[in-house]
């Protein structure tokens, strides 16, 4: 896929670090999707309710409302059971990995996040050829 191309693919970029989130969004949307993001739990939930999104981003270490929190959240929100989710963490969090996995989350991104692993994953994931 080219720079620019639209993959008409919406993500969700969901991190309490700004930086992280303005970095995610201005890669992803140069490679074609369109990528909208949420400072945190609540945020997130509250722009899954009302938007369609094909593929979450979600960090697990927050405030307020943690990464495993939201993912069950979105588990309870009509029509989102099987929304795919990837984590994103820079913790080494075995015990969390083994839950968040039978809580079908997609796949996991370490932090600090390599811009060409990510865009290997989220590729992968739509079955986008490079």
């Amino acid at each position: 896929m080219e720079a620019g191309v639209s993959t008409g693919k919406r993500i969700l970029v969901v991190d309490d670090d700004p930086t992280i989130s303005l970095m995610l969004r201005e890669f992803l949307s140069k490679r074609g999707y369109q990528v909208m993001t949420a400072i945190d739990g609540l945020d997130a939930l509250s722009q899954i309710k009302s938007t369609k999104f094909d593929l979450v981003l979600l960090d697990i270490i927050m405030p307020n409302m943690d990464g495993i929190q939201v993912l069950q959240a979105i588990q309870d929100v009509p029509g989102c059971k099987n929304l795919p989710v990837m984590m994103m963490t820079g913790e080494n969090l075995r015990g969390t990995i083994t839950y968040t996995l039978k809580l079908n989350i997609r796949d996991y991104i370490h932090k600090p996040v390599s811009l060409p692993d990510l865009l290997a994953k989220v590729n992968a994931f739509f079955g986008v050829k490079i």
